[in-house]
Formats: structure tokens, C-alpha cells, sequence
């Protein structure tokens, strides 16, 4: 019942810029979000190495 994932040239312009913001976004949440982790773990003055990297 799936459909085959079209490559990029098989995708309209909308859609093709919908997924590019959407990789955008989900790239910039997690940068902020390893930010965020990094000054909570300064704060406390716990190893940055605690957390595994995702």
C-alpha cells in the first residue's frame, strides 16, 4: 500500500520545498537542542561525555 519514495525530479517544486524545510528544521531543533543538553551539563558541572551521542 506504500508508495515508491519519487526521487527529486519526480517532485513538484511545493512539495520538494516542503521537505527541504522540513530537513532544515529538524537539523536547526537538534543543533538547538545539543545546545540546550550542553549548557544544562556546564551548568551542573557534569561531563559533556555522560550523554551518548545521538
Amino acid at each position: 500500500m506504500h508508495a515508491q519514495t519519487p526521487s527529486k525530479l519526480e517532485l513538484n517544486p511545493e512539495e520538494l520545498t516542503y521537505l527541504e524545510s522540513l530537513v532544515v528544521y529538524e537539523q536547526s531543533k537538534h543543533k538547538r537542542l545539543r545546545v540546550h543538553e550542553y549548557f544544562c551539563l556546564k551548568a551542573r558541572g557534569c561531563p559533556l561525555r555522560k550523554q551518548p551521542t545521538r
